[in-house]
């Protein structure tokens, strides 16, 4: 079984008509599923088609510190935010945010996970992943 060019990491055949696979890394963003028997290999269409979903990347934390005792509303920039199921300020999920756009969320920062004071990586995930740490996510507890 292939996605793309890619042979999936592991299947399993449940039927005539069924397969369970686990996609490997992504190729591409969208890509043909094949199967390959004996008999030769599946054609392609459009039925077949699977899109991986990008990992979300943050590029912009604005404003970039905010007091201990939280409630600061940030705004992050980027893009892949669609779908978004969390946000984290460090180790502490922030407990209200909202997806405005695929390149913007605001969010409530919760209180500090550092103590007394501290900087953290601020980081979104989606059905994608969660967004890689960087310089450009740093929040400054103060």
């Amino acid at each position: 079984m292939l996605f793309g060019t890619v042979a999936a990491n592991n299947f399993t055949v449940s039927s005539d008509t069924q397969i369970t696979a686990f996609s490997p890394a992504s190729p591409a963003e969208t890509v043909h599923v094949t199967v390959i028997t004996p008999g030769g290999t599946s054609a392609t269409s459009n039925a077949d088609r699977f899109t991986y979903v990008p990992a979300p990347a943050i590029t912009k934390i604005s404003p970039i510190s905010g007091p201990v005792a939280g409630g600061t509303t940030v705004t992050i920039t980027g893009s892949g935010f669609t779908g978004a199921s969390q946000v984290m300020f460090g180790t502490v999920l922030a407990s209200s945010f909202t997806v405005n756009s695929d390149t913007q969320i605001t969010v409530i920062s919760p209180a500090s996970p550092a103590s007394p004071a501290g900087t953290v990586h601020v980081t979104v995930t989606t059905s994608g992943g969660t967004s890689k740490i960087s310089d450009l996510d740093l929040f400054h507890y103060s």
